[in-house]
């Protein structure tokens, strides 16, 4: 499906659909957005939201139910809740409980609460939520719409009681596939909840084998999926609108012709020319696309969350999976050296590094780490990254620890860092930068023998981006999340001149490919430009 929209994110703008019908979004009355919703729908139609917006009373009658069986009469259910919003991300996850009812059989009955809990592995917006549950008709009753990152935002959503309704039997696995949460901009903005793509067969039985092994014995019986007399008509249209409005923008990556393409939350690929429209490429899953990939020969790779790694071979009308033996989790970096592709793969603490021909699906394992943060004392939300310089692709291991891979040998080698990870870099010439937390205060440190010795960096940066050898872009900030201070130098980085406040932390800056545009992005997503080398800045998308 091709998604356009005319930089329609912002209030009162309007967002283009596929079918060449017109959406003008309508928010929900509440500022802190704790509210339910059915609405938000991409017809010739102007669309509408419908808010119930409740008091929440405690946690009072709830049961909480996990993977574990508790009764041979129960029966599971699985699903993936995908936060298609601006507060989730790896750094803001939105993986608490999620309460759901069963609804009364016959007359006197009351409505009886289950709390499923959410399994934190192979997402980086995605929670899996499993649970055993007596058998009985279902519907959701709230969820968490934000959670603790590096600080802590609490808002739930509540369900309209006319969303649609799933069925537990026992012994059978219902499967629900992906639930879209995806903001509705207005003056005050709602939340619509819609359903993403029916769950393949193959892929349930993945997320099973390795993430919710107590369910393998339901996989013997037919798969179960939402009650369809339950699910609105209006349905493939509210699913059409969180296309449109796939948040985020994921690993830039510039194109001969000047645009950039940009991966986003719910299984969007853009395409953005800078003064110009943006085209949206749908790669055909409910997934967030974390990493993207051009090839010398043309072709585009997306990888993202869940085991998500695909190809285009005709500018994204078309996908098709180059995942192989990559094991499930988040191909968090791809990366082409020679005539062959690297990529990045986490899951949990577990970090991969798999190198295969272009246009292959049969990868060789190069490198496996494990990641060994401290709960107490490392720096919350830091996930590994991976940098290919040369022949070498260095990778940060969250809490103390960086890898290096010599591409040409194969040899893998890991180093310790003088303090815990809080930020990381590595710029075009090799030298490592790391924003690391020895105690209680981060210190800005460098190395330039790939993580053998560190020093004390002069600036306090680690960022940055040079158009020539003279000038140069960066920025600064007390912590991530809180506000950065852009800096630019004249002098090849030996002074730094502060310039433009930003919202937000920054996680990349880059030149374009003729030099002339810096361009920051910011943890949330957004990105600024500049075209005075840094002295000023403009945001330019969301």
């Amino acid at each position: 499906m091709l998604v356009r929209t005319h930089l329609g994110e912002a209030a009162g703008k309007t967002l283009t659909c596929s079918t060449g019908t017109e959406v003008e979004a309508v928010g929900a009355k509440n500022k802190n957005n704790v509210c339910g919703i059915i609405g938000g729908v991409c017809m010739g139609l102007r669309a509408f939201v419908i808010a119930a917006i409740f008091l929440l009373s405690g946690c009072a009658g709830v049961e909480y139910r996990n993977s574990n069986m508790q009764s041979p009469a129960d029966g599971g259910v699985l699903f993936r809740l995908l936060p298609n919003t601006l507060g989730a991300s790896f750094y803001f996850a939105n993986w608490q409980d999620i309460t759901v009812a069963r609804l009364p059989s016959r007359p006197g009955e009351r409505e009886q609460q289950f709390a499923v809990s959410a399994k934190e592995e192979g997402g980086s917006r995605t929670a899996v939520y499993a649970g055993w549950l007596p058998p009985g008709t279902y519907r959701i009753v709230s969820f968490s719409s934000r959670q603790c990152g590096a600080v802590c935002i609490d808002a739930q959503i509540t369900v309209n009681p006319q969303f649609s309704k799933f069925e537990i039997q026992t012994g059978h696995l219902t499967d629900l596939g992906v639930l879209v949460q995806t903001d509705v901009p207005g003056k005050d903005q709602g939340t619509l909840l819609s359903l993403g793509h029916p769950p393949a067969v193959q892929d349930t039985e993945e997320l099973v084998d390795q993430l919710v092994p107590g369910f393998r014995a339901l996989l013997s019986s037919p798969l179960l999926y939402w009650k369809e007399d339950t699910v609105s008509p209006k349905m493939p249209a509210f699913a059409e609108y969180a296309k449109v409005a796939s948040f985020g923008l994921n690993s830039p990556t510039e194109l001969g012709d000047g645009s950039f393409l940009y991966g986003s939350a719910n299984g969007v690929v853009f395409q953005w020319t800078p003064g110009a429209g943006t085209v949206g490429h749908d790669v055909g899953t409910n997934s967030a696309v974390e990493s993207l990939l051009v090839t010398s020969g043309g072709s585009w790779l997306a990888g993202g969350e869940l085991g998500m790694l695909l190809q285009s071979d005709d500018h994204g009308a078309s996908w098709h999976s180059v995942r192989g033996n990559i094991p499930l989790g988040v191909v968090v970096d791809l990366y082409q050296w020679r005539n062959k592709v690297v990529a990045t793969t986490v899951r949990g603490s577990r970090v991969w590094v798999h190198s295969a021909d272009l246009d292959s699906s049969e990868w060789e394992q190069l490198a496996q780490y494990v990641t060994i943060p401290h709960v107490l004392t490392d720096p919350p939300g830091v996930e590994p990254e991976s940098f290919l310089v040369g022949d070498r692709l260095v990778t940060s291991l969250p809490g103390r620890r960086v890898a290096n891979v010599d591409l040409v040998t194969g040899t893998s080698e890991t180093s310790s860092l003088p303090g815990s990870i809080q930020s990381f870099s590595v710029s075009s010439d090799g030298v490592l930068r790391c924003w690391c937390v020895p105690t209680m205060i981060a210190d800005y440190v460098e190395s330039r023998d790939f993580g053998k010795t560190w020093n004390q960096a002069g600036e306090a940066r680690y960022v940055s981006a040079y158009r020539d050898n003279l000038h140069g872009v960066s920025f600064k900030g007390p912590l991530p999340f809180s506000p950065a201070r852009m800096m630019y130098t004249q002098d090849g980085g030996a002074s730094w001149i502060d310039s433009t406040e930003m919202p937000l932390y920054i996680k990349q800056v880059f030149y374009s490919r003729d030099q002339k545009t810096a361009y920051a992005v910011t943890a949330y997503g957004t990105l600024w430009s500049s075209s005075n080398d840094g002295r000023s800045w403009a945001r330019v998308r969301r």
